[in-house]
This record gives structure tokens, C-alpha cells and sequence, in this order.
């Protein structure tokens, strides 16, 4: 079982994660059998020097490599 510290709010944060997220649940729905948390962000903290993700996209895991050494494009949130 992975280890865990206390975070700013008293929430276990899993130690050596690439970046963590404490929240505060604010409203919740019922799914069928599941129930649906919606959560305010209250505390984000991020390894300073962390290995690049690993992610899941069309059920297949990938690295990002580009981004380590090519600007990212987009468009700008307004």
C-alpha cells in the first residue's frame, strides 16, 4: 500500500505523486448506483522536478515527450 502524508488541510496526499489536488465536496448526485462527488479545488501542490505523465487516451497509455522541449499551442482561455 503506498504511503501517505497529511496535506495543508489535513487530507492523506500520497507521497512522491507528480502533483496532488485537496477539495472540498460541494454537491453530490445520485448515477444509478453511483453517486457523483462535485469538489472545490481548495490546495494544488506539484513535484518541482517530476517525470513527465503517463496517460490514457483511446484505451491505449502514452507520454507526453514533445512538451518537455516544444512550446505548447493553443488557444488562450478568455
Amino acid at each position: 500500500m503506498p504511503r501517505s502524508s497529511p496535506g495543508a488541510t489535513g487530507l492523506p496526499l500520497i507521497d512522491g505523486a507528480i502533483a496532488t489536488l485537496e477539495c472540498a465536496v460541494v454537491e453530490t448526485f445520485s448515477a444509478g448506483d453511483h453517486d457523483l462527488f462535485i469538489g472545490r479545488v481548495d490546495v494544488v501542490a506539484n513535484e518541482e522536478a517530476h517525470p513527465m505523465p503517463l496517460l490514457y487516451y483511446r484505451r491505449r497509455y502514452l507520454r507526453i515527450e514533445q512538451a518537455a522541449t516544444t512550446d505548447v499551442e493553443g488557444v488562450p482561455e478568455r
